[in-house]
């Protein structure tokens, strides 16, 4: 006899601590939003880079996740190494010292069956490529610049 997926969802306990978590972050967000102000700055956004900024966010997630299954083993799902990465930003932008880095990898071995070695090493690699690229630009722009005595 098999559980309904939504049934077995129910009986974990993070599934709670989930709903916990975001119960209370709505509250004490409703609570310091001063909707007229809201209201205000709302009816003046406009609403083409509202709709830009979003794109362009999610656009941004898919590449690191397209870049991220190339650099791990062949045959990683995409859709995995999206959703991995949905995560790991959301955790980066909640908690300190990027623990979404680990949590990538985590919820990518949960999903996929990569090591978590594997997975924090492709990290890694990623981040000392990122780090190797800004370099690369700030070594050609700033000598662009005139610095005055």
């Amino acid at each position: 006899m098999t559980v309904h997926p939504v049934i077995d969802l129910l009986r974990r306990p993070t599934t709670w601590l989930g709903l916990l978590v975001t119960t209370l972050s709505l509250i004490v967000l409703l609570s310091v939003i001063n909707f007229s102000d809201l209201s205000v700055i709302l009816g003046g956004a406009d609403l083409r880079f509202i709709v830009l900024g979003i794109g362009l966010l999610t656009l941004t997630v898919f590449v690191r996740a397209f870049r991220w299954q190339a650099v791990l083993r062949a045959g990683t799902p995409l859709r995995a190494a999206f959703d991995a990465e949905n995560i790991g930003m959301m955790i980066n932008n909640l908690l300190p010292l990027r623990l979404g880095e680990p949590a990538r990898a985590l919820v990518l071995t949960r999903t996929t069956g990569v090591p978590v070695a594997e997975g924090l090493s492709s990290i890694v690699i990623i981040r000392v490529a990122d780090m190797i690229a800004i370099l690369t630009l700030l070594g050609t722009v700033i000598p662009a610049f005139t610095v005055s005595d």
